[in-house]
């Protein structure tokens, strides 16, 4: 049974759901990182659990943002921007721009009242996006966060939003996300 979530109504609604890099390179058998996460995604059932978030506060009024990583095709991870032991820069072509492993989970398909990111240059969803203007401009003052990799774009993600936003009540929905092992640290 799914434990109820509510949000409070857009009109005044002060909430928002940032889902990152919620895409089917993680997401499908098919992707080149399913492997590392599809152990951790069906522990915490992230793919049924997810959905009904994302659901309720549209519901409730609050914003949806996507927050995607995009690749041209040929780039790849730089090893050194992160302190991850498995790093990813050897491999070709992930969430290259316009492709399906770029392409959003079809569990969480943006609804017409999303807002998807753009231009986003690094880890944190904030990097070169509007992300913060978006926050600000809304009043958002409760931010739910979601998605991969929990130790690497998520924590960015969250470390970011509390250094810019120090007021806001911030929530990392651990069953909305998963990383290549239970041990993050």
């Amino acid at each position: 049974m799914m434990p109820s979530v509510k949000f409070a109504p857009r009109s005044g609604s002060n909430s928002a759901v940032v889902v990152v890099d919620f895409q089917n390179e993680f997401v499908r058998a098919e992707g080149k990182l399913n492997g590392d996460v599809a152990e951790m995604m069906k522990l915490t059932g992230m793919l049924h659990k997810v959905p009904h978030v994302i659901n309720a506060a549209r519901e409730g009024g609050a914003l949806v943002i996507h927050a995607p990583v995009l690749m041209k095709s040929g780039e790849k991870f730089n090893d050194e921007d992160w302190d991850h032991p498995d790093a990813y820069g050897a491999i070709d072509d992930m969430f290259v721009e316009g492709t399906w492993s770029s392409e959003f989970a079809d569990e969480v398909k943006p609804a017409e009242s999303d807002i998807i990111l753009k231009d986003r240059v690094g880890f944190s969803a904030f990097r070169g996006t509007e992300l913060k203007d978006i926050i600000e401009s809304n009043g958002i003052t409760c931010l739910f966060v979601m998605g991969f990799l929990s130790n690497v774009s998520v924590e960015e993600t969250t470390i970011e939003a509390k250094d810019l936003f120090p007021d806001i009540n911030l929530y990392v929905c651990s069953d909305g996300c998963a990383s290549k092992s239970k041990q993050v640290g």
